[in-house]
């Protein structure tokens, strides 16, 4: 399916019960512009996982340690929502995203650092960090847009 430019996987179940194995060398499709998963079951996204392309990635109650390892390159990126994400411990780096407009973090509970490239986003209208209990390291400076909104 090169082609495919949105994928949602939906979960059926809230028991904790998700037989889904993703192997290893699994690709998604070069030309993904939309992704939205609930309850990803892996601790990362793969190694040859293609963002260019990607405009939305909303992967909310994810089982997620961390996105992605270094820097990547999501020039079109412009909403990223992983809500829930409990077992979230550290963001990517985000030098590479400039056109992200909303970042949603909300009960992230054991995210402890947020990366210093977030203060360099000057795009972000909506940035929700709420319910994200072990977060100790918050950049001292964020260039937000103008009327910004920050949930804390």
């Amino acid at each position: 399916m090169p082609n495919l430019r949105f994928l949602k996987v939906y979960k059926s179940k809230d028991d904790g019960n998700d037989l889904l194995h993703i192997p290893e060398e699994t690709e998604f499709p070069r030309r993904l512009r939309l992704l939205h998963w609930k309850a990803y079951p892996r601790k990362s996204l793969p190694l040859r996982f293609y963002l260019e392309n990607l405009v939305e990635l909303k992967m909310r109650q994810s089982q997620l340690q961390k996105l992605w390892e270094g820097t990547k390159a999501l020039t079109n990126l412009k909403k990223m929502d992983l809500s829930w994400s409990f077992n979230l411990k550290e963001l990517p780096d985000f030098s590479n995203t400039t056109m992200l407009e909303s970042l949603v973090l909300r009960g992230c509970k054991n995210l402890v650092e947020i990366h210093s490239s977030i203060g360099n986003l000057r795009r972000i209208e909506f940035l929700q960090m709420s319910f994200c209990v072990k977060l100790q390291v918050v950049p001292a400076l964020f260039n937000l847009a103008p009327l910004a909104f920050v949930g804390m």
